[in-house]
């Protein structure tokens, strides 16, 4: 295993009822609807504890974004963080053009989750990422 190793998580069983008829998505008829969510996440750097000493490391979390709100004007972005970990939200306007622009003031997460809460600004359509404090490139 390394840091780049992909594992996926299954996020939802099949459990959830999409479509409001308390049918769970896992005993739907078309099995094209039998709905379930899983994510590939990559492991992480290894934190704390010696090699071959499991039980006292941790692994650093990707910050996959799990969600979005928007209310009075402000945005805010929730996360899925590495404890003590520092992370700051980026915003572009283009999905695929144009420079990502640091608009968060840097956030250390106590917690397996972190936010953000940012003014909206005036544009109508965005894009947001969380990235670690340390990390660089796209």
């Amino acid at each position: 295993w390394t840091p780049n190793s992909l594992v996926e998580i299954l996020s939802d069983n099949g459990i959830m009822v999409y479509y409001g008829d308390t049918n769970q998505a896992k005993h739907l008829t078309v099995r094209n609807f039998k709905k379930f969510r899983s994510d590939w996440v990559k492991l992480g750097n290894i934190v704390g504890g010696a090699p071959f000493a499991p039980a006292s490391a941790r692994t650093e979390t990707e910050p996959l974004i799990r969600e979005i709100t928007i209310e009075d004007g402000q945005v805010t972005v929730i996360w899925n963080a590495t404890p003590g970990a520092g992370y700051h939200v980026e915003f572009r306007e283009e999905l695929t053009s144009g420079e990502w622009r640091t608009i968060s003031s840097a956030t250390i997460t106590p917690g397996l989750i972190g936010s953000a809460t940012i003014p909206m600004g005036s544009t109508s359509q965005g894009f947001y990422r969380v990235r670690p404090l340390n990390a660089g490139g796209p």
